[in-house]
């Protein structure tokens, strides 16, 4: 099982703001929906535990060459989203932009105190989910 929840945040690039749906994701969440990224890795066990305060994010790839004109080099580079500033440690295959039509995930811990959050939940029963544009 996991657990996502997203939000519109705002990504300070080149001083030119921009709204884009951002995934808070709990543990596993890519071994839930069989997804790797096709370039970097994805969130460590240390990242996961972290959640937000990691600092780490994967990207969709729609974002890479909008953004970042396809550079590989992506991997070294971070991103202001609000007040808070991300290294991207991952590039999603073509096509994945679930749920929320997202553009970054990030990891995220569940705070049973904390009421406000909406969050989805997904389990896998059995058999293969695969993600296809």
């Amino acid at each position: 099982m996991v657990a996502l929840d997203g939000e519109n945040l705002t990504l300070i690039q080149h001083d030119v703001p921009e709204r884009l749906s951002v995934v808070f994701v709990s543990s596993g969440w890519s071994k839930v929906f069989g997804v790797q990224p096709i370039l970097g890795r994805m969130f460590s066990a240390d990242e996961e535990r972290k959640g937000i305060a990691s600092g780490v994010v994967v990207v969709s790839y729609g974002f890479w060459p909008g953004r970042f004109g396809g550079d590989p080099g992506i991997l070294t580079k971070n991103i202001q989203l609000e007040e808070r500033t991300y290294q991207v440690v991952g590039v999603m295959p073509e096509g994945l932009r679930f749920p929320y039509e997202a553009e970054i995930w990030t990891p995220a811990t569940l705070d049973p105190a904390d009421r406000g959050v909406d969050y989805a939940f997904f389990g896998r029963v059995s058999g293969e989910l695969s993600f296809r544009p």
